[in-house]
């Protein structure tokens, strides 16, 4: 179940990336082209602001999920059967 779930988010990884590069091309292709160094400039700008902007909506999604919970840690039993009043009056003798 464990690998199951490990793939699953690969794949989402995977498709994360795809789909950024893919608008990213997309909006350089809107903007810019390779004729000269001027529009490859627009288009690169452009590209990169929409990266920037897809980073910035990544950052403001995880900061609002939840955080991992510490598992929680077993309390160990105390292992003397003697009562604490007795055991406080052994130690003064």
């Amino acid at each position: 179940m464990i690998g199951q779930a490990s793939g699953a988010f690969m794949m989402l990884r995977i498709f994360g990336g795809v789909f950024g590069v893919a608008v990213t091309v997309a909006v350089f292709a809107s903007v810019g082209s390779h004729a000269s160094a001027e529009e490859f400039s627009a288009g690169f700008s452009a590209g990169m602001g929409t990266v920037a902007a897809f980073a910035f909506i990544g950052t403001l999604v995880a900061l609002g999920m939840p955080g991992r919970r510490p598992a929680a840690m077993a309390t160990p039993q105390a292992t003397s059967t003697v009562p604490q009043s007795e055991n406080a009056s052994m130690i003064q003798s």
